[in-house]
């Protein structure tokens, strides 16, 4: 019996991981778009429409989306953890999953979009790993202590990138640059130029990304491992009270707060720092807000055609990551399109329910000839060393069984 049939999926896992790599792109966005996406009087324009745009993000976006990943991410740590230790795996064939998912994440960077997330979730996985089979009170220390180091830390950047007089911080001349080469590079250069760019870029991005985001990150990848520990996602009438617990914190720290903060800082020049402020303080909370009204909302009903296809691209969910940095590409740099900076912030978000449609359309497509996605069938054959079925087998009855 094949891996993908002892382990069956959970519907409303796969809608929730649907809905939060289609509303990843929205906070990705301004990467694909903006050679500067920080530079608002590019990005956000003057007009209405750019200011309501900005605030949107602000208030149900940014950090939002990133923060339900690495929840969900958290959550089938744990899910592979349980399936793994009863075959005696455990921890040796999942580190070997997460390496293989780390040189995808490199080949991402590198070649495609130097944005990725799939290494830094690759590292911030590996170092659960270590700590989601040790006893709950050493995790709850653990995930309190780097809470807190992250929220001191997220508002200590936040306040000094307040008091820093604007455009200081790109004062340096190699910074300068840099920034000079990469825009270049993305709005007349060729694909060669860009990959130039990307192999200083990408690590500098990511090393950015550890030191910004990696103790909160780790933290939410614990708390998804409590969550996959309870079941809640999984069957939320059979927990209301920590569904309850979930919506409660998230409406009361997270959407509340979020909204407020965002509806003083859209269209404020200091708005880029207070966004960070408002992701680090108030997104994870409004993550667990939305990953527990989903699921409230989906359980246990049928599945229409939204729903539907939700759950197919939450399936096909490392494919649609990846195609949708292969679409933005040819949309936006200089060897496709030719969009990058021709846009306002308003007008890039329109971009995305293209993009979005192409997901859908896709895995809709590929999952009713396909067992998963494309990309997911590598990552499993690769980390698994097994043969795993990936064409679909044809109804009995029908010419070719």
């Amino acid at each position: 019996m094949s891996s993908v049939e002892r382990a069956p999926r959970n519907p409303n896992l796969d809608i929730l991981r649907g809905v939060a790599i289609l509303g990843i792109l929205v906070a990705n966005i301004s990467s694909f778009a903006f050679t500067d996406p920080l530079d608002l009087e590019t990005t956000a324009g003057t007009t209405g429409w750019d200011r309501f745009a900005e605030y949107v993000t602000l208030a149900f976006v940014n950090g939002r989306f990133r923060s339900m990943l690495a929840i969900l991410f958290g959550v089938g740590l744990y899910l592979q953890y349980r399936s793994r230790e009863a075959k005696g795996t455990w921890p040796k064939d999942y580190r070997r999953r997460i390496l293989i998912l780390a040189l995808i994440g490199v080949v991402h960077g590198l070649f495609i979009w130097p944005g990725d997330i799939l290494f830094f979730y690759a590292l911030v996985a590996f170092v659960v790993s270590f700590l989601v089979d040790r006893a709950m009170l050493t995790q709850k220390l653990v995930a309190g202590s780097l809470a807190f180091i992250a929220l001191l830390w997220g508002c200590g950047i936040a306040a000094l990138m307040l008091t820093m007089p604007s455009g200081e911080g790109m004062s340096d001349p190699m910074m300068k640059g840099l920034l000079k080469d990469y825009a270049l590079a993305y709005t007349q250069g060729t694909y060669l130029d860009q990959l130039r760019v990307r192999f200083v870029f990408t690590p500098l991005f990511q090393v950015m990304t550890i030191l910004l985001f990696g103790l909160g990150v780790t933290t939410l990848f614990l708390i998804g491992t409590w969550i996959g520990r309870s079941g809640v996602l999984e069957s939320p009438h059979r927990h209301p009270r920590a569904l309850r617990l979930m919506i409660g914190l998230g409406v009361a720290f997270g959407l509340l707060p979020g909204v407020m903060l965002a509806t003083y800082a859209a269209g404020r020049p200091e708005s880029s720092s207070l966004s960070l402020f408002n992701e680090v303080a108030f997104g994870p909370f409004q993550a667990l807000f939305y990953l527990a009204a989903i699921a409230a909302v989906v359980d246990g009903r049928p599945l229409g055609w939204v729903a539907e296809s939700l759950r197919q691209v939450g399936r096909m969910a490392l494919t649609n990551y990846l195609l949708q940095s292969v679409i933005c590409s040819v949309i936006f740099y200089s060897w496709g399109l030719r969009w990058m900076d021709r846009l306002t912030f308003s007008q890039a978000l329109l971009v995305v329910p293209l993009v979005w449609a192409v997901n859908i359309l896709f895995s809709r497509w590929w999952l009713t000839h396909h067992t998963m996605g494309p990309v997911e069938w590598l990552w499993r054959r690769w980390a698994d060393r097994e043969a795993v079925p990936l064409r679909r087998p044809e109804p009995s009855g029908s010419p070719a069984s």
